[in-house]
């Protein structure tokens, strides 16, 4: 993961130097793909402050798990209907409240109210698996996103 971390750090430095780099945001999106959700949230953040011309270009094509509360509700629920409900309710646990009213607005009562029995009893878990249930998730909500752009 350091080794990921180093490529990620010296792809923006090559952006921020020349205004581009080889492999272009789509290497940088995949690199930050592979990385935990705090080493690219930190990331992220940075380079916001860092450069912020890149930022706005990278989030016009990086979407994060936090991104879906502005999806269209058609395009999620769509997507949702992809996504495992254990999957889901893993994904939604410890989540912020808008993430979580986003996504129960978008699904049928009967699978909320499931979801919410689901996270209730599965009680705590580490926040690798609760990153791995994001990653899922978010994978198939580029998939539609990229649908509709």
């Amino acid at each position: 993961m350091a080794d990921q971390l180093d490529k990620v750090k010296q792809l923006i430095q090559a952006f921020s130097q020349k205004g581009s780099s080889p492999g272009g945001l789509t290497a940088l999106v995949q690199m930050l793909n592979q990385l935990d959700r705090k080493t690219e949230k930190h990331i992220l953040a940075t380079l916001k402050q860092q450069n912020p011309k890149l930022a706005d270009e990278l989030s016009d094509i990086y979407f994060t798990f936090e991104d879906l509360v502005n999806l269209n509700d058609s395009v999620l629920k769509k997507a949702l209907l992809e996504v495992h409900r254990a999957t889901l309710a893993l994904a939604l646990k410890g989540t912020a409240e808008p993430i979580r009213l986003k996504v129960f607005q978008n699904l049928s009562e009967r699978t909320v109210r499931m979801i919410r029995d689901d996270m209730e009893l599965m009680g705590p878990k580490p926040v690798s698996l609760i990153e791995a249930a994001q990653r899922e998730v978010t994978t198939v909500l580029r998939r539609w996103r990229n649908v509709i752009l």
